[in-house]
């Protein structure tokens, strides 16, 4: 399970569960999972966005299979879904392909990745760790050349 920004970049990365529990069971096994269920992560308070008064909460944008937390929000269920619902939740999408992206773009690079990789469990979890931290390093250090001939979505871009 991983956290990630509107960067690319991990914030927070949970390797070693079983492939067969739930993301949203991994997530509740989590010490992140349990500190948010419990308000225990520091995260900063409502703060107002450009052309909103209101003052907004800071958010972690999820699948369908996670828990409605106050910093969680997910999708409506795509099934009989209002207009309103729809458009609340194609935002919500967009959010979401950014995580599948990261993961995209760490498989291109460290193509062990791409298959399963026939060592122990702790030692590939090392190797998965590895691959995050690579990552974050690669991105931070020259995001334009780590990137170059992927096909990344803009984040900047509208629509």
């Amino acid at each position: 399970m991983a956290v990630v920004n509107a960067h690319y970049a991990f914030m927070m990365v949970d390797v070693g569960a079983n492939g067969r529990v739930s993301d949203g069971g991994v997530f509740a096994n989590t010490k992140f999972g349990k500190n948010m269920k419990e308000k225990k992560l520091s995260i900063t308070g409502p703060t107002t966005l450009p052309g909103c008064p209101d003052a907004m909460p800071f958010v972690f944008v999820a699948d369908d299979a996670f828990p409605l937390l106050d910093n969680l929000i997910k999708p409506f269920a795509h099934s009989n879904l209002t207009k309103s619902q729809a458009i609340y939740n194609y935002p919500l999408s967009r959010g979401r392909r950014i995580v599948e992206n990261v993961f995209g773009i760490m498989s291109a690079r460290f193509r062990v990745l791409l298959s399963t990789i026939n060592v122990s469990l702790a030692k590939a979890s090392i190797i998965i760790m590895a691959g995050c931290y690579l990552h974050n390093y690669l991105m931070k250090r020259n995001a334009q050349a780590y990137l170059d001939g992927l096909d990344v979505e803009d984040e900047n871009k509208n629509g």
